[in-house]
């Protein structure tokens, strides 16, 4: 791609695109020059593996080397490896973390709390204080955005700042004055009236100004929110503030001032995109310009014009800019937390690295004490930027109005869709006023993020546990090889997660009649809405002679975790495809349903599903042996195509579905009434030892967890518990409170497998 391009790139691209750019400034070696050397490694130090901010952009490769250099001199001081890495994104990151895995250093991950919260990254309060580094070295308005009533979990990785870049020859063939630093939103409106031409013929209209208000970046126009007296969302991301005066005043200033009339274009234009191309292509004469859009914008536009910098124009509330996030942090799972720290406090607190990034890519600061540093820097790379107005750039930082983009806590991608409907609304005039648009944005956003907080609450919950697992699951005792028990085995079942693959390997007499044998791993929750799935991709008999045609893995709701209480489950079984259950109530037995294929047509009622004639392993689900001890296949695995399984619930009635692909799904039988409040929801395996006399394990393998409820609530019926009970005694537990155990009651092994043959599964 060439500078100048029509082709629209976003903040993070562009910065990508930068880093191809040194070549620009004369090549990086010269350009490194004294900042690092040739890396010295040895396989005895520690790794630390280090992500950089927009490793994931195309061009980064270009930067790797470069990187590495200026890293050596880090290795070099502190006896350690560094590995630089390629980003998975946000949710690569966080099922690395889950898993116990993922890069020691990391960058790419959206700001939300429940990524601090569900103690993904280590808090640094101890270690500035341990090291006497105060938090004022940095943009307070960076560090607040990073800072949780927990703690203080990330550090800035640089801050760009924006200000506005005026095309002076449009002003000079218009006849108009040149602004100066006192302009004011006023100012801006008249002067983007004075130079905006309408379109005519083929020739485009021409535009006086661009605002940082789109459909494409949501929040990067709460400056001129903030400049009002107004804002988007509240101080902590939970809530949407549209409807206050302020707000409304400013997209009252922005719609009807400056869009509607036509003299000013959002930042993002169908023809000539982002804000640099509106730019350098002539589309307009005032225009939104960060930090991070320097060297494009300097790289085509030259000498062609006079051109220079002024700083966003005073609003009634004062004077607002747009800051960036990005950040750096420690996985809370790295095994160098020591070495992490000081790689970290390089990247942020010290000088080196931060120098060495502005000479490749001109990119500003984080740290205060460097912003002269960094306007020198420009001056003496590209010398055409000498006489510019450049220390509007660093005025932003360091007077304070510049606001890093603040986020929705919970779900920031949806509730800026929402926000970003109504403003497309707006702009196309759909809706008839401001106030009526922010009206329903607000309460949609609303209610919206009201759900999202319950569920990322559990998503959070259920990582933090399931991670749980993985970090005991060595303490749990090693499987028998010859089983241990008649009929069933004691103790030694457990589960374990890795990169969001959890096996279960499960003994236990059956999960039926009245009491439960299996090994479970689940979460409480106080859902009453909701949905629940996983897939379940295994079933291998590990040390029974045999897999029984009834051994089960699956995914499973509790009352809570005694032997009898109401449930409803649904496994994948040995020999009959998929089956459903539900014990409606405390005491009772557990009633069965075998469950259509989901690749055949079902029909349903509120109450009642069609049923195939046959049952779904004879359709290529689950092999079609006759499971007898006659014919045992010891390790067997008899799933022979990976299955989705959902439980939906609205209340008492719950909805079983499953799914070759995780997106069509059938419904798996009538619906089912279980009498349980709060409950506990978790996947689960159970061998059905006892059948035929065997003992010992199988093996199931479980993928695609997730654990959804969308309202935070409770049934509050007479007789149903109104929160998940505590765990019984007899219930070995991991790190609680997820569990992952064998579950037994006192019943003898010759009364369950009496009862067992009588029912039949």
């Amino acid at each position: 791609m060439e500078y100048g391009s029509s082709v629209v790139m976003g903040r993070r691209q562009l910065l990508g695109h930068m880093a191809g750019g040194a070549v620009l400034l004369g090549g990086a070696s010269s350009i490194l020059a004294g900042c690092g050397g040739a890396p010295t490694r040895s396989p005895s130090r520690p790794t630390i593996v280090f992500e950089p901010r927009n490793s994931s952009a195309a061009s980064f490769s270009s930067m790797l080397g470069p990187m590495k250099e200026v890293l050596a001199g880090f290795e070099q001081q502190y006896k350690v490896n560094v590995n630089v890495v390629v980003s998975p994104g946000t949710s690569g990151n966080i099922a690395a973390m889950i898993a116990g895995s993922g890069a020691d250093i990391i960058s790419d991950l959206d700001y939300a709390p429940y990524v601090q919260e569900g103690n993904y990254l280590m808090d640094l309060t101890p270690l500035l204080a341990r090291d006497k580094i105060a938090t004022s070295i940095w943009s307070p308005a960076q560090i607040k955005l990073y800072q949780q009533p927990n703690g203080l979990f990330a550090l800035p990785d640089y801050f760009g700042t924006m200000v506005y870049f005026i095309n002076l020859s449009d002003f000079d063939n218009a006849g108009v004055i040149y602004p100066d630093a006192s302009w004011t939103s006023k100012d801006l409106v008249n002067l983007a009236r004075r130079l905006s031409t309408p379109a005519s013929g083929t020739t485009p209209a021409h535009y006086g100004a661009n605002i940082d208000w789109d459909w494409v970046d949501g929040e990067e126009n709460q400056w001129a929110f903030l400049g009002f007296g107004g804002s988007i969302i509240n101080a902590d991301g939970t809530q949407s503030t549209l409807s206050q005066s302020g707000s409304v005043a400013a997209g009252n200033w922005v719609y009807e001032q400056l869009l509607w009339p036509g003299i000013a274009a959002p930042r993002v234009l169908p023809v000539t995109g982002y804000e640099a191309q509106q730019i350098t292509s002539g589309v307009v004469s005032m225009s939104i310009c960060g930090t991070w859009d320097l060297l494009p914008v300097i790289s085509a536009v030259q000498s062609s014009f006079n051109w220079d910098f002024l700083p966003f124009p005073v609003l009634p509330s004062g004077r607002f800019t747009l800051g960036t996030n990005d950040f750096y942090g420690i996985n809370a799972e790295t095994k160098y937390p020591e070495q992490a720290w000081q790689l970290l406090k390089w990247l942020s607190a010290e000088t080196t690295w931060q120098t060495a990034m502005m000479k490749l890519l001109l990119i500003s600061p984080a740290l205060n004490s460097l912003w002269e540093t960094w306007l020198s820097l420009l001056v003496s790379v590209v010398p055409i930027l000498k006489g510019k107005s450049l220390q509007w750039f660093a005025d932003a930082a360091q007077q304070g109005y510049a606001i890093p983009r603040t986020y929705y806590a919970y779900e920031d991608t949806a509730a800026l869709g929402i926000l970003n409907t109504f403003l497309s609304q707006l702009a196309t005039q759909k809706l008839t006023s401001v106030s009526q648009a922010f009206a329903l944005a607000d309460q949609q956003i609303n209610s919206f993020e009201q759900q999202a907080k319950g569920q990322a609450a559990a998503q959070a919950a259920l990582a933090s546990q399931l991670r749980a697992v993985t970090k005991s699951g060595g303490n749990f005792a090693a499987p028998s090889t010859t089983g241990q028990g008649v009929p069933y085995t004691d103790g030694s079942a457990y589960v374990q997660a890795q990169n969001g693959v959890y096996t279960l390997l499960g003994d236990g007499w059956d999960v039926y009649g009245t009491s439960d044998n299996c090994v479970f791993a689940g979460m409480p929750v106080t859902a009453s809405v909701g949905e629940w799935s996983c897939r379940v991709t295994t079933i291998t008999n590990l040390t029974c002679p045999h897999l029984s045609q009834w051994s089960k893995v699956g995914i499973m709701a509790r009352g809570d975790l005694s032997d009898d209480t109401p449930l409803v489950m649904a496994e994948v079984t040995g020999q009959h495809g998929v089956q459903t259950n539900v014990r409606p109530v405390y005491g009772q037995g557990v009633k069965g349903n075998v469950a259509p294929d989901p690749s055949l047509p079902a029909t349903s009622s509120s109450t009642k599903t069609s049923t195939v004639a046959s049952p779904p392993n004879k359709s290529g689900l689950v092999s079609g042996i006759d499971l007898t001890s006659s014919n045992a296949q010891a390790q067997a695995n008899y799933l022979l195509k990976p299955l989705w399984i959902k439980l939906q619930r609205k209340g008492l009635i719950w909805t079983v579905y499953t799914s070759f692909d995780g997106t069509t799904w059938t419904i798996a039988g009538p619906t089912l009434t279980a009498e349980m409040g709060g409950c506990w929801v978790g996947i689960f395996a159970s061998a059905h030892n006892g059948s035929f006399g065997d003992k010992g394990y199988i093996r199931g393998v479980v993928d695609k967890v997730s654990f959804t409820p969308t309202v935070l609530a409770q049934i509050g019926q007479k007789g149903i518990p109104p929160a998940a009970g505590p765990v019984p005694s007899n219930w070995a537990t991991a790190v609680a409170p997820i569990t992952a155990s064998t579950v037994h009651s006192s019943a003898t092994s010759a009364s369950r497998a009496a009862s067992k043959a009588k029912a039949g599964g």
